[in-house]
């Protein structure tokens, strides 16, 4: 069966990325995300994903804003689909505090941080990042 995903990519001034942890520890980080419900769009997901991981509530597509992400990045992940989305715009990062359930901890973390072997989707973001041309030597 065919599964699709979603995760957001938001970066800092100071080219930091905002991580969630995967699992109770601060080892294995990854973007904000999830699998993309039966009755939902991607983007709609990846919004969702975005507020229950971190507490960022940013704008649900609507006639005055249609498309508060945009996709850039698709590829294979663990089995699954993925789709990276970023800000169509300027948006303010909030005050972020522990996710809820399986995720633990939100952090602002370098790149370089979420390609390192203890993390579970190392692969997919140094390929985004590549794709991105986000330095994470």
């Amino acid at each position: 069966m065919r599964r699709f995903a979603v995760c957001t990519l938001l970066m800092r001034d100071d080219g930091r990325v905002l991580s969630v942890s995967r699992g109770p520890t601060r080892l294995d980080w990854g973007l904000p995300g999830g699998l993309v419900d039966n009755d939902e769009t991607f983007q709609n997901a990846a919004l969702r994903e975005l507020r229950e991981e971190t507490g960022i509530a940013l704008s649900t597509p609507n006639v005055f804003h249609p498309a508060p992400l945009r996709p850039v990045f698709r590829q294979w992940c663990a089995g699954d689909l993925c789709t990276t989305f970023v800000p169509s715009g300027d948006y303010r990062a909030v005050e972020v505090g522990d996710a809820s359930g399986f995720e633990g901890y939100v952090d602002w973390l370098e790149p370089r941080q979420l390609v390192s072997a203890n993390c579970s989707f190392a692969g997919y973001n140094a390929l985004l990042f590549r794709k991105l041309n986000i330095d994470f030597d």
